[in-house]
């Protein structure tokens, strides 16, 4: 139920904000075997899939649950750029593969397209599948606004495949960012409640700011 939401024809959902040329992303699927409801608790400023639900789930869903409310708090702050909230990235990138193939035109209206779907609490990666998506002044310029609400983000040349990814041929600068939860797809993962309250924080309060960050690499090569 966000302010003109509308989805498109390969079940992604779109939220337009503005016409800033940054794509903000996460994906609205997980792993999960069953469906329904799973127990949670918190440990040391954690979320954890309960004892109880050892036997009824096989992950807590993090990846990339914590993205979509990321974004879906972007939203309502009115943070500039379109949103997208990608289908079937677990599978395979679905939703963003098939955008990349039909609607190349628009997506090259963008300057930059980044992703709140990684591990950890420090990454901004310039690197998926072993190849440059990103530059390192523009994932450096990340850190640094980061950095100023306290938190330490540093570029990553270590990134693995998410939707951006689809989209390093078209729009210069494609990255993923970190955003707390660890082992994902498995019993194990946890979320780190703290990191995600302080980058919430720092992203609802961006305004323009994104828009000004460096463009540098050459989506053709």
């Amino acid at each position: 139920p966000l302010p003109g939401a509308y989805q498109d024809v390969y079940s992604n959902w779109h939220v337009s904000v503005s016409d800033a040329p940054i794509l903000w992303s996460c994906h609205t699927d997980t792993v999960h075997h069953k469906a329904g409801r799973q127990q949670v608790v918190t440990q040391n400023g954690r979320l954890a899939l309960s004892a109880a639900s050892g036997n009824v789930s096989n992950c807590l869903g993090g990846d990339d649950t914590v993205g979509v409310y990321l974004c879906r708090e972007m939203v309502l702050a009115g943070v500039p750029g379109h949103y997208i909230f990608h289908y079937g990235e677990e599978k395979g990138c679905i939703g963003s593969s098939l955008l990349a193939e039909t609607h190349p035109e628009w997506l090259q209206t963008f300057n930059a397209a980044i992703a709140f779907d990684r591990a950890g609490t420090s990454d901004v990666i310039t690197h998926q599948c072993g190849k440059r998506t990103c530059s390192d002044t523009f994932a450096q310029a990340i850190s640094d606004t980061l950095r100023h609400s306290g938190m330490i983000y540093l570029p990553c040349d270590r990134g693995v495949y998410t939707d951006t990814e689809q989209y390093a041929g078209l729009i210069p600068e494609c990255t993923n960012l970190s955003v707390g939860y660890s082992a994902a797809h498995s019993s194990h993962e946890t979320i780190d409640l703290t990191h995600v309250a302080r980058l919430r924080a720092a992203l609802v309060q961006l305004g323009e700011i994104a828009s000004d960050w460096p463009i540098e690499r050459d989506p053709s090569i």
